[in-house]
C-alpha cells in the first residue's frame, strides 16, 4: 500500500507539472485554451486602451466579427479560422489579467498555473490547518481529480476564483465569522457558475434568523459593481449584462460549434434534445425546472439548519457536553449545506461546464473531516469515490474516445450520475433530520 501511495503521490506531481510543461512546449497549439484564447486576449485589449470593444456592440446578434474576435485573431495567428473568441466575464476580471499580457502567452499562462497551484496549497492550509501531511494529500488528491487537472491544461477559472472563495467561506462560516463569509461568497461574482451555492448557503442562514451572511453577501455585491464601474465605467459594466443574453445563445444557435461533452449541465443538456428552432421557446420550463430544484435544495437546507442551530442553543442552555448529544451541531449541518449547494450546480447552473467540477474537490475537505457522525461517515465516502472516478473516466472518455457520435448523450450519463449523488446527499439529510427529532 505504501508502494501504491507514493506512485500516485508522483502522478500527482507530475499532473501539476504537465500543463506548464505543455504550455512552454506547445505554444501554437495552446493559443486556443482558455487563457490565452480568452483571459490573456482581453487583458492584452485592456492594455492596449481598447477594452470598449470587449463586448459585442449594442444590437450585435452573432459574436463573430465582433471587436473582441477580431482583435484575438490579430493577436493570435494560429487560431483555427472555425473558433470564435468570446468574452464572458465582468470588466474588473478584464482588469486582473491585464498585467498577464505584458508578458508572452507561454509565460504568462505557466505563471497562472502557479498561481492556481499555490491556491490549491492554500485551500489545503485553510481547511487543514498547520498539518502539513494532510495538505499535501488533499493537494496530492486535488491534482487525481481530472476536472482540477483540464482547468489548470485550458488555464480556466475555476480554482483561483470559484474553489478559493468557497473554501474561505466556508472557513468563515464554521469559525461563527458570517459576515465575513459573505464577503468571501461575494468574490464568486468573479465566476458567477458558483453564485448559486452562496446564495442557496445564504439565504438558508437567513430564513433560520442569521442574516450577517446574507448582509455580507449583498455588502460585497454592490462593492464588486461599484469597483466595476470606478475602474473600467458604467457602459462596460452595463454591456457585460446585455452580454448575458447573447452568451446564451451560443447553445441555441447553430453557427457555434461546442463540444457538447463539455456541458455538464442539467438545463443545457436537456436543451441540445431539441431542434434549433425550438430551443427558445423550451428554455422557460427547463429553466423552471431547475429553479424548482434550487427552491427545494433551500426549503431542504433550512430544515436542517433549524434542527441544528436548535440543539447547538439546548446545549447552551443545559450545559450538555457535544460529546454526549449524538446529534448534529451548526458546523456539521453548514458542510453539508455546502456541499449540497456544490452538488447542486450541476443540476441549476445554465452554463455548467466540465472543468467547473473542479471545485467540488472542496467536497473532500469538508466532508470528510472528523467532526461528522458515523452514520454518515460510509456513505460520504462512497459519495466521493463515485465522484472521483465517474469523473475522470468521463474526462479520459473523450479525451482520448471516439465518443463524439453521442453528443449530449454521453453528458447525460455524467449529469444523471450527479443527480444520484444529489439525491443521496438529501436523502442523507433527512435521516439526519429525522433522527435528531426523535431523540429529542
Amino acid at each position: 500500500m505504501q508502494l501504491i501511495s507514493k506512485l500516485l503521490n508522483i502522478l500527482a506531481i507530475f499532473l501539476l507539472l504537465l500543463p506548464s510543461l505543455i504550455a512552454l512546449s506547445q505554444p501554437k497549439l495552446m493559443q486556443a485554451c482558455d487563457f490565452v484564447m480568452d483571459f490573456y486576449t482581453v487583458g492584452a485589449m485592456i492594455q492596449s486602451g481598447q477594452g470598449v470593444g470587449i463586448y459585442p456592440p449594442a444590437g450585435a446578434e452573432s459574436f463573430f466579427g465582433a471587436p473582441f474576435d477580431n482583435f484575438c485573431k490579430h493577436l493570435l495567428p494560429y487560431l483555427p479560422k472555425e473558433s470564435v473568441a468570446i468574452y464572458m466575464y465582468s470588466p474588473l476580471l478584464a482588469l486582473l489579467f491585464a498585467p498577464f499580457s505584458l508578458l508572452p502567452a507561454p509565460a504568462a499562462m505557466v505563471i497562472y498555473q502557479v498561481i492556481c497551484i499555490l491556491m490549491l496549497i492554500g485551500v489545503g492550509l485553510l481547511l487543514r490547518g498547520r498539518d502539513y501531511k494532510k495538505v499535501a494529500a488533499f493537494v496530492f488528491m486535488s491534482a487525481l481529480f481530472c476536472p482540477v487537472f483540464h482547468t489548470l491544461l485550458i488555464g480556466q477559472l475555476g480554482i483561483l476564483y470559484g474553489l478559493g472563495p468557497l473554501a474561505l467561506a466556508y472557513f468563515c462560516l464554521i469559525k461563527n465569522k458570517h459576515l465575513l463569509a459573505g464577503l468571501s461568497f461575494s468574490l464568486l461574482a468573479l465566476k458567477p457558475q458558483f453564485l448559486p451555492t452562496a446564495l442557496l448557503v445564504c439565504a438558508a442562514l437567513l430564513f433560520c434568523r442569521k442574516p450577517k451572511a446574507t448582509i455580507g453577501l449583498v455588502l460585497g455585491m454592490v462593492a464588486f459593481a461599484a469597483v466595476n464601474i470606478a475602474t473600467c465605467g458604467q457602459n462596460l459594466f452595463i454591456a457585460w449584462f446585455h452580454n448575458f443574453k447573447m452568451a446564451d445563445a451560443i447553445y441555441a444557435k447553430e453557427i457555434y460549434h461546442f463540444g457538447e461533452y463539455l456541458v455538464v449541465c442539467l438545463p443545457a443538456v436537456l436543451l441540445q434534445f431539441f431542434p434549433y428552432a425550438l430551443r427558445e421557446s423550451v428554455k422557460l420550463p427547463i429553466y423552471s425546472l431547475s429553479a424548482a430544484i434550487g427552491v427545494f435544495s433551500l426549503w431542504r437546507a433550512v430544515r436542517l439548519l433549524r434542527v441544528a442551530i436548535a440543539q447547538d442553543e439546548r446545549e447552551k442552555e443545559t450545559k450538555l457536553s457535544p460529546e454526549s448529544s449524538h446529534t448534529l451541531h451548526f458546523n456539521q449541518a453548514i458542510g453539508l449545506v455546502l456541499i449540497m449547494g456544490l452538488i447542486v450546480l450541476t443540476l441549476v447552473v445554465p452554463h455548467f461546464l466540465f472543468y467547473d467540477l473542479c471545485a467540488l474537490v472542496l467536497i473532500v475537505a469538508i466532508g470528510f473531516s472528523e467532526i461528522y457522525p458515523l452514520e454518515l461517515a460510509m456513505p460520504m465516502r462512497l459519495m466521493r469515490m463515485g465522484m472521483w472516478w465517474v469523473s475522470n473516466i468521463y474526462y479520459l472518455l473523450f479525451m482520448f474516445a471516439p465518443i463524439g457520435p453521442l453528443k449530449q448523450w454521453f453528458a447525460l450519463i455524467l449529469v444523471s450520475i450527479y443527480s444520484y449523488f444529489y439525491c443521496s446527499i438529501n436523502k442523507q439529510m433527512s435521516n439526519l433530520r429525522n433522527k435528531i427529532i426523535l431523540l429529542k
